[in-house]
């Protein structure tokens, strides 16, 4: 009988491959075994050889020592935008990438002191989100403006004021047309994580997903998942992260005082200084009573005959907001020893090439010769 492999945990191998959003019938072909033994490895009736678990790990970019760790305790809500469009297995492979994430913080911060969170307190009637009515949305993003001390004019950067605020946010190619973005509150100091897909190229639309999340993380932090059971509950959901990013980006004051008389040359005027686009001006606009909806109507009307629904002008000449937490993290540790990216590589048990990504680190950001596959271990105590 070929031995197995002591202490490995099948839930971990699921995890690896829902990230990968990989059917168990492909795993098991591309690792040139039955789907039989998949479903018995994640399952905790058998285990794998210790050679079949090198080769699933590589398939799955993670180290042999992933499969060992512990099973994950239950997480929290992870927040999707445009969830009902979105298949299970893309929500899984989301879900299971902001897991990853969270492995890769929790090792470099052995190493690292990241920015402390500071995100304001839970607003008085997010608790009931279901009853959440759009003034209290617009105070809860007013209040979060005035936190962080930002006054009532345009923000510069939505993505270093999160991140300077002690939210973690990736960018990577999620190659699903559906998927803009997600985010999770993380057990880890209830740490923020934003991810966004990087195939959305346009800068506005970016900046309204990271705003999006935001609002997510502020109004629904605390909200139980079996809000979320319908559909219905889902779209309300939505609405409400979409009036707080709306609110976020234009204040009533500030941006309703610039509009003037509203017409797509008028939006396209103020489009570089509030980074937003001209649909979400006219969404602005329209929630927040200052033309009727017969204006609105015509205002979509020729939106669409210009053909600047999927591409607006200016979209081209304004590059997307890019993290640069995680970057520069990586930067200093190889600063302070050249073989700590390396090291850190194998405390997260994840391998380099996913890594880079998961960081937004160059594909050669590690030397290859200093990152090996080693062997099955039992455990993170056997970690030096």
């Amino acid at each position: 009988m070929r031995p197995g492999t002591p202490g490995f945990v099948g839930s971990r191998l699921r995890e690896a491959r829902e990230a990968m959003g990989l059917t168990s019938a492909t795993l098991a072909d591309l690792a040139n075994i039955s789907r039989a033994a998949i479903s018995q490895f994640e399952n905790g009736h058998a285990t794998p050889h210790p050679e079949v678990g090198r080769n699933l790990a590589e398939i799955l970019h993670v180290r042999p020592g992933y499969f060992l760790l512990p099973a994950r305790a239950g997480a929290s809500n992870v927040f999707f935008r445009s969830q009902a469009s979105l298949t299970l297995r893309a929500r899984l492979r989301g879900s299971r990438k902001i897991d990853r994430l969270a492995d890769l913080l929790v090792a470099l911060r052995e190493s690292l002191r990241l920015p402390a969170v500071n995100f304001p307190p839970p607003f008085p009637g997010t608790d009931d989100p279901l009853f959440l009515q759009d003034d209290s949305i617009e105070q809860a993003a007013r209040e979060t403006r005035r936190f962080w001390g930002l006054g009532e004019g345009p923000i510069s950067n939505i993505v270093w004021l999160l991140e300077n605020n002690g939210a973690v946010i990736s960018r990577m190619d999620f190659h699903e047309r559906q998927m803009d973005s997600w985010s999770q509150w993380k057990d880890i100091d209830q740490m923020p994580l934003i991810v966004l897909n990087s195939d959305k190229a346009s800068a506005v639309r970016s900046r309204f997903d990271v705003s999006h999340e935001l609002g997510h993380l502020i109004l629904h932090r605390f909200v139980p998942s079996v809000y979320w059971n319908t559909a219905d509950a889902a779209k309300i959901r939505e609405q409400q992260a979409h009036r707080f990013a709306s609110a976020f980006l234009m204040p009533e004051d500030t941006f309703g005082s610039e509009v003037g008389f509203p017409s797509l040359n008028r939006f396209l005027a103020l489009k570089p200084r509030w980074r937003t686009s001209i649909a979400s001006m006219i969404t602005r606009t329209d929630g927040l009573g200052l033309i009727t909806d017969e204006h609105a109507k015509r205002l979509w009307q020729s939106l669409s005959r210009r053909h600047w629904r999927t591409w607006e002008p200016l979209d081209d000449s304004m590059a997307p907001e890019q993290p640069r937490l995680l970057p520069r993290a990586f930067a200093v540790l190889r600063e302070m020893d050249q073989f700590a990216p390396a090291r850190l590589v194998d405390e997260a048990e994840l391998n380099p090439e996913e890594i880079a990504t998961l960081a937004m680190l160059p594909h050669d950001f590690f030397d290859a010769g200093a990152v090996n596959i080693i062997p099955f271990r039992r455990g993170l105590s056997d970690h030096s």
